[in-house]
């Protein structure tokens, strides 16, 4: 659970997102955000009208972006978002996102399709928006959601509640400085400082070996241009890495060649890690595994290929795609195999 952070919350690359409004008439291109933090945006094809609130009018508004943390408090630079207001009149591109009342808070940010959008909940926008569109996450919980590709963007200091979870992995990161973990007490009272690591060249980042107990805090502090992924949680051991980590890329562009000037034109789009890990386990550890594996089936995990300095590129925020498990003649060991799926 996040209990502060020091990035804005009402932002989204750069642009300013308000609450949705009931008597306000927004303009197409106009962004906001209604109860649990929702994004949408208004559609470009409709104008006018008063009281049609985001979540529950799709001729109106755009559903762009969502996120579910029981938490508060965060900020990082990006679009700034005003809550949204269900009686003020946004106009083409403003941005809104919807202000939470507690538990399950949804921070999606909206940006209005079209000038006198007024009254549409962006929530209610459906397949074909009309007046909202969601954009993404806002800038604080960008990186707790379920995509790396969604990024918190500048420094920050975040505090968290992780429970008894051991492990803390920061993935996605773009123009990584230096991070920092301390453990705290409920009342901000250091307990424990793991330490101050350089993210020079790093592209993720996971530290294992927490002592966190129910009430206490872990404080992250992040100096870099931005972070996709925080992630916390329970180290679980799969053997011992064997020699070797295969990592490769999907690319899911699209060439294209003009049949009468023969020019060729790429369209690219976004790509998706893979990774194929092989590691020696104990034929006693094989059920427990097997096990562990069944139950993360479809579930994204953080998976850590080497945990050794160097070997930063070898962690993946992902899904298996299948696994194997051989045994052998000799010490009673067995060999797993993973194949990984990063989730963009």
């Amino acid at each position: 659970m996040l209990l502060s952070s020091t990035l804005a919350d009402n932002s989204y690359e750069g642009a300013t997102i308000s609450d949705w409004d009931n008597g306000t008439t927004y303009a197409a291109g106009a962004r906001v955000v209604v109860a649990y933090y929702p994004v949408y945006q208004r559609n470009a094809t409709s104008s006018g009208g008063v009281n049609n609130q985001p979540p529950t009018n799709t001729t109106y508004w755009n559903l762009v972006s969502t996120y579910y943390w029981d938490g508060y408090s965060s900020g990082v630079t990006g679009i700034t978002a005003a809550a949204y207001n269900s009686g003020t009149a946004y106009t083409t591109g403003q941005y809104v996102f919807h202000a939470a009342s507690g538990g399950q808070v949804r921070y999606k940010v909206y940006e209005s399709l079209q000038s006198g959008n007024t009254g549409h909940d962006p929530r209610s926008e459906g397949a074909t928006p009309t007046w909202w569109v969601e954009v993404g996450r806002t800038n604080r919980w960008a990186m707790f959601d379920t995509s790396v590709r969604t990024k918190s963007l500048g420094n920050f200091t975040v505090s968290l509640k992780i429970g008894t979870a051991d492990t803390i992995a920061l993935v996605g990161i773009e123009g990584g400085t230096s991070i920092s973990l301390h453990h705290k007490t409920s009342a901000g009272a250091t307990i424990q400082n793991y330490g101050s690591f350089s993210l020079t060249d790093k592209p993720n980042f996971v530290k294992t070996g927490l002592t966190p107990t129910a009430n206490s805090t872990v404080e992250i502090v992040f100096a870099g241009t931005s972070v996709g992924t925080v992630a916390a949680g329970t180290y679980a051991g799969l053997g011992t890495p064997a020699a070797g980590v295969r990592k490769s890329r999907k690319t899911y562009g699209r060439p294209s060649y003009d049949p009468d000037f023969g020019t060729f034109d790429y369209s690219e789009q976004f790509q998706v890690p893979t990774l194929d890990i092989t590691t020696t386990i104990q034929e006693a550890d094989i059920n427990r595994i097997d096990t562990f594996l069944d139950s993360l089936a479809g579930d994204a995990a953080i998976w850590i290929g080497n945990t050794d300095l160097g070997y930063e590129y070898a962690v993946l925020f992902g899904v298996y795609d299948g696994y194997e498990i051989v045994t052998t003649a000799a010490n009673q060991q067995a060999r797993l195999g993973l194949k990984l799926v990063g989730v963009n």
